[in-house]
């Protein structure tokens, strides 16, 4: 008997997460601060502490943190960011879209960016590096940020895939000058919509992130740089503030059905080296 699985079942199912989520809303509802109210500010500390960053600046989309993190460091035309070809285009999308020219380097048995091939791709034009964390799966980050620093590069996480997991006892979103995180419902840490946060340690840079998201308004009253809107909206940030608090449990149940597809899999699929699913 065939039987259809779907691939991420996104229905809400659990009845204590339906109350607790309803809650979470109706406390939104009450207060009704629906653009940056409490919960976002609460959020964005909570993920900060989680990724070992002193900032974290919830925006709308994992892709406005790329576009917003990239601009922030000051990438565009004449640039390039070297990245991996293995990844969702807005990746990408993200340096283009700033006016920089993406290099691809070549990706190792895990499936991240290999560092081996970085030294020979970098020229004179080269500005940052971008690691993509692959499938839950952190990037070879010792190696990356040493050749980073040796060549006077940024470094900017795409940490999407893999909020949550750590090397060498660093979480992810900790080792960039800035990580940049979507939380789409896809995710393994997802709302029910589209959001995302960046991470980073310098004030200056954590100032300018909140106000590129805003239009590139300060004050509300002075447009200081060309930006468009991309705020983390109050509903979103109260959802994830809600699913972040049991975020062990999520990541265990992750673990146990991908280990279930490992051992019934096995004589069919050959599993890239490495830990074998999210970390």
């Amino acid at each position: 008997m065939n039987k259809k699985i779907r691939f991420l079942d996104l229905r809400i199912k659990d009845p204590n997460e339906i109350h607790a989520l309803h809650a979470a809303i109706d406390a939104v509802f009450d207060h009704g601060q629906f653009v940056l109210g409490p919960e976002v500010e609460e959020f964005e500390n909570t993920v900060a502490q989680y990724c070992g960053r002193k900032h974290a600046i919830g925006v709308g989309t994992g892709t406005d943190a790329l576009i917003l993190g990239i601009k922030a460091l000051g990438i565009g035309p004449g640039d390039e960011v070297i990245t991996t070809p293995l990844s969702w285009l807005a990746t990408g999308s993200a340096i283009l879209l700033n006016g920089a020219s993406i290099v691809f380097c070549d990706i190792d048995e895990t499936l991240n960016m290999d560092p081996r091939t970085l030294s020979n791709l970098i020229t004179e034009r080269t500005k940052a590096i971008l690691p993509v964390h692959f499938a839950g799966r952190l990037a070879s980050m010792p190696e990356i940020l040493s050749i980073a620093r040796k060549n006077n590069l940024k470094v900017i996480e795409d940490g999407s895939q893999a909020f949550g997991a750590s090397l060498n006892g660093r979480p992810c979103g900790s080792f960039g000058d800035i990580a940049c995180i979507s939380l789409n419902a896809m995710k393994n840490l997802g709302g029910i919509g589209d959001a995302g946060i960046i991470t980073c340690i310098d004030d200056e840079l954590a100032k300018t992130l909140k106000v590129l998201r805003h239009s590139g308004v300060r004050n509300k009253e002075y447009c200081e740089i060309l930006s468009h809107n991309c705020r983390l909206d109050t509903l979103q940030a109260a959802i994830l503030l809600n699913r972040i608090k049991r975020y062990p449990a999520i990541v265990k149940r992750r673990r146990e059905i991908a280990a279930r597809y490992n051992e019934e899999l096995s004589d069919l699929l050959i599993i890239p080296e490495g830990v074998p699913y999210f970390v």
